[in-house]
């Protein structure tokens, strides 16, 4: 996710001395003051890495459409509308953080992320959403992770389109979880009245067959659900107010609602 994609057009102007909770009281109120005091503890920090702009930042994932960073966005859309996620904050609509401090450092400057909600926070059960699927490995490959997942379905569809005539989807969809619903129900449809897997057109590779059989033998929600299935994978969810994030370090971490973020360095922390 780009820093663009993220920011609000209001940006706080405190870019001049360090920022305090007695500041944030008297230009936030109380009630965000003391969640900031709360979350800047360090049993409780939530760490974002990204271009230092404004010592304040305040976000607002209602208003995001947000794409997968370096990959296609299929999964992002896939979990948005699988039932098994209805309980996770929407990644398109998410901001990605971290409970480890040296993992977002890695992407930039540190803000610590105060979130202002409540919101439901979404927890891999690794350091990066990429890694977190170990049922791909059980189902779909010997050795593979979501940017495979991704690539595979972009291949299949390509197969799809290549050697049956009538399916229309040139492309799968990347903008918006309405399309890619519409998508999947589509697909649904042509493999039930148009594939065959016992009679497979053109020559797909092996991991193409894998998936369409089991398109064939489950239903293609029900194959997504199963492959992306967050509990079988040990992703949890929970309100942030009651998350000790020391309990579960080097994690990636995402949610949706409002948002401030601090800039670390700037922050007058009497907890360093």
């Amino acid at each position: 996710m780009r820093f663009h994609e993220i920011k609000e057009s209001y940006e706080d102007n405190h870019n001049d001395g360090k920022v305090n909770v007695d500041m944030i009281k008297s230009k936030y109120g109380a009630e965000i003051a003391s969640k900031v005091e709360h979350f800047i503890k360090p049993e409780n920090r939530i760490y974002r890495g990204m271009k230092a702009t404004s010592n304040i930042i305040m976000f607002d994932g209602t208003k995001l459409n947000r794409k997968s960073a370096n990959t296609e966005n299929f999964y992002t859309l896939l979990l948005d509308i699988l039932p098994e996620w209805k309980h996770w904050p929407s990644r398109s609509k998410s901001l990605v953080c971290a409970t480890s401090e040296e993992i977002s450092s890695d992407f930039g400057d540190i803000y610590y992320v105060i979130p202002l909600e409540n919101q439901m926070v979404g927890i891999c059960p690794d350091d990066d959403i990429w890694t977190s699927f170990g049922t791909l490995n059980d189902y779909l490959f010997k050795y593979g992770g979501l940017n495979d997942f991704n690539y595979l379905l972009k291949d299949m569809n390509e197969y799809l389109h290549d050697n049956y005539d009538g399916f229309s989807y040139a492309e799968i969809p990347q903008s918006t979880p309405t399309e890619m619903a519409e998508y999947v129900k589509y697909l649904e449809t042509f493999m039930n009245e148009n594939v065959d897997v016992a009679r497979l057109h053109g020559n797909p590779d092996r991991h193409i067959e894998n998936i369409l059989e089991m398109f064939n033998k489950n239903g293609v929600l029900t194959t997504f659900n199963i492959v992306l299935d967050p509990d079988t994978n040990g992703f949890e969810v929970e309100p942030a107010n009651s998350l000790k994030m020391s309990s579960i370090p080097e994690r990636e971490v995402w949610m949706s609602g409002k948002v401030m973020l601090i800039n670390a360095k700037q922050f007058d922390n009497k907890y360093n």
